[in-house]
């Protein structure tokens, strides 16, 4: 996860990169795009990097 956090980068209406995708956001939306299943794995994502 955070390898493709680092490697993706966002931007502001097509302007320019202006650096890696945090690597919760990214959790963040993934949690969004997967069935219940996958959900429950990326909030155990969350909760171990919280706790790390």
């Amino acid at each position: 996860m955070q390898t493709v956090s680092r490697g993706t980068t966002t931007s502001l209406m097509g302007m320019a990169g202006s650096g890696p995708l945090i690597t919760t956001e990214l959790l963040s939306l993934l949690a969004h795009s997967v069935g219940q299943a996958g959900a429950n794995v990326i909030h155990e994502l969350m909760r171990t990097l919280r706790t790390a």
